[in-house]
């Protein structure tokens, strides 16, 4: 299990999972660091790098995040 603190701030969702991915990981959860971010919209940060992931990749709030 990775923690999602340990990977970088300010890089793409892409990246994210794409190094969980390539570091033998099967699923990532992602979460605003946010505590108190209740948004219903999301901000990804865009990726036009075309890269592909092959594993299971969700986005949860930083109220939601802060939960689990």
């Amino acid at each position: 299990m990775f923690s999602i603190s340990l990977l970088c701030s300010g890089c793409s969702f892409v990246s994210k999972a794409k190094y969980v991915e390539q570091n033998g990981g099967v699923a990532i959860l992602i979460s605003d660091n946010k505590a108190e971010n209740a948004a219903n919209l999301v901000d990804m940060i865009k990726d036009d790098t075309g890269r592909d992931v092959h594993i299971p990749a969700g986005f949860l709030l930083g109220t939601d995040g802060w939960v689990l």
